[in-house]
C-alpha cells in the first residue's frame, strides 16, 4: 500500500479516515496535556481534510496551502482555549470544524482561495481537465 491518499483502494478510505478521527475524539476525550496528544489533535483534522482533496487527485502543494495552517490553528486551539473550560473547547472545536467543512465540502470559501491565496483556476472549472469529477458549485 503506498502512503499516497491518491493510490489507496476505495475500500481502505473509509476506514482510514473513520480511525484517525476516533483517535482524534479519544486524544480530546483524553484532554490532551502531553505535547505528543496536542500534536496527535492537531496534526489530525488537516490529515483527514488533505487526504479527501488527495483522493481527488489535487495537487500536494494546494492540499497543503490550508491544511499547514490548519494544523497551526488546531495548535494553537488545543494549547490556548482549554484554559477557559467548555466555552474554550466548543469555540475551538467549531472553527477547526468550519475550517475542515470549508475545504472539504468546497464551499464558496474554496473558491476564494483558489482565486485569491492560490492565484489558479477553479478545480473543475473546465481550466483543469484532470479534475473533472470534483462537483461545480
Amino acid at each position: 500500500m503506498s502512503f499516497d491518499p491518491a493510490l489507496w483502494r476505495e475500500s481502505f478510505r473509509g476506514p482510514i479516515l473513520g480511525a484517525l478521527v476516533a483517535v482524534m475524539a479519544v486524544t480530546i476525550a483524553l484532554s490532551p496535556r502531553s505535547v505528543v496528544a496536542v500534536v496527535v489533535a492537531a496534526v489530525i483534522p488537516a490529515v483527514v481534510g488533505g487526504s479527501i482533496w488527495r483522493f481527488d487527485h489535487l495537487s500536494w502543494t494546494d492540499i497543503l496551502s490550508w491544511t499547514a495552517p490548519l494544523a497551526v490553528w488546531s495548535a494553537a486551539v488545543i494549547s490556548i482555549l482549554p484554559s477557559l473550560g467548555s466555552v474554550g473547547w466548543i469555540l475551538g472545536g467549531i472553527s477547526v470544524a468550519g475550517w475542515v467543512y470549508a475545504f472539504v465540502f468546497w464551499t464558496p470559501v474554496t473558491g476564494w482561495w483558489y482565486r485569491s491565496v492560490l492565484r489558479k483556476p477553479y478545480p473543475g472549472s473546465g481550466a483543469d481537465s484532470a479534475l473533472r469529477d470534483i462537483p461545480r458549485r
